[in-house]
């Protein structure tokens, strides 16, 4: 059995919860998967994963704080590049 793309921290499950609060949240925000969006994207998925591992697993939850976080460093993030 391949464990390629597997993260054994999160059940199958789980990972199904966090793709729907990215997938949610990317809409929300309009990012799409074009170049300028990767920074965006990358400080979604950096958040829902953070918020994962202290116990959230609520879909809502974890998308609405991931979309927050997101407007949140906009200025900073673009501040860095």
């Amino acid at each position: 059995m391949s464990t390629e793309g597997s993260h054994p921290e999160f059940s199958h499950t789980h990972l199904g919860y966090l793709r729907q609060a990215f997938d949610a949240a990317c809409q929300e925000l309009g990012i799409g998967i074009e170049g300028l969006d990767v920074p965006k994207r990358e400080r979604l998925v950096e958040c829902i994963i953070r918020l994962a591992r202290q116990g959230e697993s609520n879909v809502d939850a974890l998308q609405k704080r991931a979309v927050l976080y997101v407007k949140n460093t906009e200025g900073s993030a673009a501040n860095e590049a």
